[in-house]
């Protein structure tokens, strides 16, 4: 509140003030307009989406991610990403859900935030 007396000045007499109701008022309509808008384009995406074939979105998505690993971490990232697809096709053929493989990112995660990662790879 002393943000929009600092900006109205001494205009602001009250929360019965004109300037305050005005405020008030073009919340409440950008409010109903971001509500329609919303809908509008909820519902056109939804009709623009169920056009696309999910198979040729999903193969070039594939290709731009093996290219980009590639491109940025060479030989070695295009092997770990090989076995992080290997290991999340796991759940998927034992039947189980896949929120069981975010230990593999905790375990590393939660190692390098207590400095362990040096001691856990010097095992090996």
């Amino acid at each position: 509140m002393n943000v929009v007396r600092e900006i109205l000045g001494g205009a602001m007499s009250g929360t019965g003030s004109g300037i305050f109701v005005l405020m008030l008022l073009s919340v409440a309509v950008a409010s109903v307009i971001g509500y329609l808008a919303t809908i509008r384009s909820g519902k056109m995406m939804a009709e623009f989406i169920s056009k696309i074939n999910m198979r040729k979105l999903n193969l070039g998505i594939l290709i731009v991610i093996v290219v980009l690993t590639v491109l940025m971490t060479g030989a070695w990232g295009l092997l770990i990403l090989a076995i992080c697809a290997i290991i999340g096709m796991i759940p998927i053929c034992t039947g189980t859900a896949r929120v069981h493989l975010s230990g593999c990112l905790l375990l590393p995660v939660v190692l390098m935030q207590f400095n362990l990662d040096v001691v856990f790879l010097s095992l090996f």
